[in-house]
């Protein structure tokens, strides 16, 4: 009874936790980056009825995702609050959805525990927690669907009918719900056979709809896309499709280093907690094989191995981000593993009774004495609010490529260097260069060479833009010339140079 009690006051000091971290990650503000930036375009300036179609500058996202967006974003401005609400809320809605998955599978109350503070203290979640895009309803949209899949209900028609809304809901909210479908769908399947329900009740009430939704979803919104080509041309680059040749190094090659993005990556533990983490989820899997559960087993793989084969017919890109809806069924396949290894310690875990509670606010000390949190990534936002605190009237700002996106949209919602600045918006210069993507800073160069008088340069670390500020600074050195000013936050760089009346080739 005491283990119950100290369990249950444990979990939510988790929960607490973890509510406290992702509302100091939200409150911190940090910049929108560009893929954040391109989409919140798209999302204030177009009406609810136009984000029905494709959206501009080569953006994807689900289509209930940007009405909701939509609805709330003008309720704050169109700043980063109030686009970034939604992720915030899915986040805080996943944590509850989560301790109710794990009651459901596990009655020891130190499991469930340490599965709690995997989750929390994942920096990987708490970062997507603020993004302005799909990745973290996908995590609420795959926990909603995995509880209605394995709670107590008091006949199987009731939870086919709770699947069925859910799952046809979910296929306009995520893009991965079909994997997900698909996975719950084989899981039912399963139990069928098993004698744990009906096939005509299951295909009348979830997998007719879900099929019949997705179809249609599929016909209005996903057939003939004019982003895909150009989404294939980017993952490609990254490596995200799974090369379906077996019997090829580059096989194996891509399965290894996808194992290390998980372990690595995707939880955020270090080298250490992410090997613990493997050999947990490995033990949790061979205990399932053990016991026979072989249709919990596939509920939990299956999403993961599904994303995996999908990515090789170009479908769906194996990448962090876009896998984050797995991290639960990960960390539920190592609480299985943690599970046995726990029943040797539970005594010592009883006699530390209430210390134990000491553990949540330990680690959310630590956790946010991090030197990274609140995690930032590009921080153009400060270097933009720099250069408006410090202009003159006669001053011109040149915004590279790749920074302008960020720029027009604090430009829109901040008025920052909105009038009476003179704006120069770089050309697109990167190039392939036959193994990877570089700039070209010839063409570069012939841009500098039409400026003149104090010059702001804005930066961001994002494509060639890493090579354009170093060829400036040896531009400028090579002129004799000398920053006036300069500014370094995360991810952004500003610099002022006064180029006098006509900058001249320095090459």
């Amino acid at each position: 009874m005491m283990r119950m009690v100290a369990g249950r006051s444990l979990a939510v000091a988790l929960i607490g936790a973890g509510a406290i971290l992702a509302l100091i990650q939200f409150a911190s503000g940090r910049s929108l980056w560009l893929d954040e930036a391109y989409l919140a375009l798209n999302i204030l300036h177009r009406t609810h009825a136009q984000l029905l179609s494709p959206l501009d500058m080569k953006q994807v996202a689900p289509i209930l995702f940007l009405q909701i967006e939509r609805t709330i974003s003008p309720l704050f401005g169109g700043n980063e609050l109030g686009l970034r609400l939604f992720p915030l809320l899915c986040y805080l809605v996943s944590l509850f959805l989560f301790l109710r998955v794990l009651r459901s599978l596990f009655s020891d109350p130190y499991t469930v525990a340490f599965a709690l503070m995997v989750f929390v203290f994942n920096g990987t979640l708490l970062y997507y927690s603020s993004e302005v895009k799909q990745y973290m309803s996908d995590v609420m949209v795959y926990l909603a669907l995995l509880y209605a899949t394995i709670r107590d209900v008091p006949n199987e028609r009731g939870r086919y009918r709770l699947l069925g809304l859910l799952g046809t809901i979910a296929i306009f909210l995520s893009n991965v719900s079909p994997i997900i479908l698909l996975a719950i769908g084989a899981y039912l399947l399963y139990r069928i056979r098993s004698g744990q329900g009906k096939f005509a009740p299951f295909a009348m009430y979830a997998a007719v709809p879900w099929a019949i939704t997705f179809v249609l979803y599929h016909a209005f919104f996903i057939k003939d896309h004019p982003a895909r080509q150009g989404m294939i041309e980017e993952w490609t680059y990254y490596g995200a499709f799974l090369p379906l040749r077996p019997f090829s190094k580059a096989f194996y090659t891509f399965l290894a280093e996808r194992y290390r993005m998980v372990a690595f990556s995707l939880f955020d533990l270090g080298l250490f907690g992410g090997v613990a983490l493997s050999v947990l989820a490995l033990l949790g899997g061979i205990r399932l094989v053990r016991r026979r559960q072989y249709g919990m087993l596939s509920l939990l793989v299956l999403p993961l191995l599904l994303h995996l084969l999908l990515s090789g017919f170009q479908l769906y890109p194996f990448a962090t981000r876009l896998i984050l809806y797995t991290v639960p069924s990960i960390i539920l396949m190592a609480a299985y593993g943690a599970d046995a290894l726990l029943v040797r310690v539970r005594m010592v875990l009883d006699r530390a009774g209430s210390w134990l509670l000491l553990l949540p606010a330990l680690l959310l000390v630590l956790f946010i004495r991090r030197s990274d949190f609140p995690f930032k990534k590009l921080e153009i936002k400060e270097s933009i609010g720099y250069i408006q605190r410090h202009i003159r009237p006669a001053d011109h700002v040149f915004v590279n490529y790749h920074s302008r996106v960020a720029f027009q949209y604090y430009q829109e919602t901040r008025g920052w260097l909105a009038t009476g600045t003179d704006v120069m918006i770089g050309v697109r210069t990167v190039f392939w260069n036959g193994a990877e993507w570089a700039a070209d800073t010839v063409r570069f160069a012939h841009q500098l060479e039409g400026l003149e008088g104090r010059t702001w340069f804005l930066f961001t670390s994002t494509g060639d833009e890493r090579d354009k500020r170093t060829f400036l600074q040896a531009y400028m050195h090579r002129m004799g010339k000398r920053p006036l000013a300069e500014l370094h936050p995360p991810g952004s760089d500003v610099y002022l140079y006064d180029l006098g009346e006509r900058a001249v080739k320095a090459r």
